[in-house]
């Protein structure tokens, strides 16, 4: 999938410089813009994104386009919490709300409120995310399946959050019923469902909800979750007693963290791995893999 959105972002990237050479129409060239930049944050590379996002407001602006210009600013926004810089993500959402009449585009602005919400959340700011993301489910609900299903999800987490899994439950299985077989955030429906089970110590439910989100996965090359998804399978398999079990699926879980160079997630399975010896007595190994999961989380505080 990496390697798709490589040549597409090479791609739009061509396509935008032949449209500002030959005065190709606005909506092309913006189109252009909107797609490259969404690959350049899908590649985490955030500076080509920014500069991306940059040229689509401009170009919208010239064009007296107010969605796209937003579109440019919900973007933006999306690149600064993925950094961290969470004011400077609030700071472009509230221009990409600007960008908006009251009224217009109401699904725009609920994916705009929706990223909102999850910086609330982040922050501690429950009540206000919650709010957030109750407004953006009724904006969108004449849209896309899809775009309400994240917010359920959101909610669902929220749910999780306060100590009433029930509720959540009953959110997610409403995700699962607006994305039917596929789609990312049923995936993540799956998964968290597998968790609820996992924190119940109903294993062999967990075990098999997390292979459904696993298999899902794979079908729609989303391979960046298969080693988390393998890490709770392998607490799961641990929490059943299969040592062994356990053994092979968070050894799968440590490659796939080193094949996508995710450090804080070989911190993880390494963790996790240095249990296991642990329970099975080799004190050796369970140093070792113990004592690197404590060097990398020092190595990123």
């Amino acid at each position: 999938q990496q390697v798709r959105v490589i040549l597409h972002e090479s791609i739009f990237d061509q396509a935008t410089t032949a449209g500002r050479h030959c005065g190709a129409e606005a909506e092309k060239l913006i189109h252009a813009l909107l797609r490259s930049s969404t690959a350049y944050i899908y590649l985490t590379a955030y500076d080509q994104a920014l500069e991306r996002c940059e040229a689509l407001r401009e170009a919208a602006r010239q064009a007296h386009r107010p969605a796209d210009e937003a579109k440019g600013w919900k973007s933006t926004g999306q690149v600064r919490d993925a950094q961290r810089r969470f004011e400077e993500a609030l700071a472009a959402y509230e221009q990409a709300l600007n960008c908006l009449e009251s009224g217009a585009f109401p699904a725009l602005r609920g994916l705009v409120l929706k990223n909102w919400g999850c910086i609330d959340f982040e922050c501690g700011r429950h009540v206000q995310a919650a709010t957030r993301w109750q407004e953006s489910l009724r904006l969108l609900q004449d849209s896309a399946p899809e775009e309400m299903a994240g917010v359920l999800n959101n909610l669902a987490v929220l749910e999780i959050v306060r100590g009433r899994q029930e509720e959540a439950w009953s959110l997610y299985e409403r995700v699962l019923a607006l994305e039917g077989p596929g789609g990312r955030d049923a995936i993540l429906a799956l998964w968290n469902m597998g968790m609820l089970r996992a924190d119940q110590e109903r294993w062999d439910e967990a075990l098999d909800l997390y292979k459904q989100s696993l298999e899902k996965s794979r079908q729609m090359c989303y391979l960046a979750y298969q080693p988390s998804l393998e890490l709770n399978m392998a607490e799961a398999l641990l929490g059943k007693g299969d040592l062994a079990g356990a053994r092979r699926v968070c050894s799968s879980a440590l490659r796939w963290y080193r094949r996508l160079d995710d450090a804080l997630g070989v911190a993880d399975a390494s963790r996790l791995y240095g249990r296991l010896c642990r329970l099975e007595e080799n004190w050796e190994d369970s140093s070792v893999y113990l004592e690197r999961s404590v060097q990398i989380n020092r190595q990123f505080g």
